[in-house]
């Protein structure tokens, strides 16, 4: 049963709903624990992907508020995406098992909302 009123979306905050300081903390949580190494290693991933061959401050910035983070499977992805952004909130406690986040996981990509490589998440801007 939708719990949600009609005519609203029940994922209130998503990437693109977000306030550049909400933006600016989600990102300094996502790296709080990330090397400068991998962070080289993630803005790397990120220019080759997009051919970016100069970059910029303004790559940089769109880099990591891109950056979803790094994750063993696309299903551990798609749970912390949900998780973050309250996707499966509208469904009671006791359904939620029955909810396939490798098959979202894989939407996701196919979809082209997101990409991946070697376990690196981005969002598509």
């Amino acid at each position: 049963m939708d719990t949600t009123p009609s005519g609203t979306n029940p994922v209130s905050n998503s990437p693109a709903d977000l306030t550049k300081a909400q933006k600016a903390e989600r990102i300094n949580d996502l790296l709080q624990d990330v090397t400068q190494d991998d962070k080289e290693t993630v803005f790397a991933i990120w220019c080759d992907n997009l051919g970016i061959k100069d970059p910029s401050e303004a790559d940089v910035e769109t880099c990591f508020e891109c950056y979803a983070g790094w994750f063993r499977h696309r299903e551990a992805f798609a749970e912390d995406l949900c998780d973050n952004l309250g996707v499966t909130d509208p469904i009671p406690e006791g359904l939620r098992f029955y909810f396939d986040y490798d098959l979202y996981g894989r939407d996701l990509l196919l979809s082209g909302d997101y990409w991946e490589v070697d376990g690196h998440y981005f969002r598509n801007e």
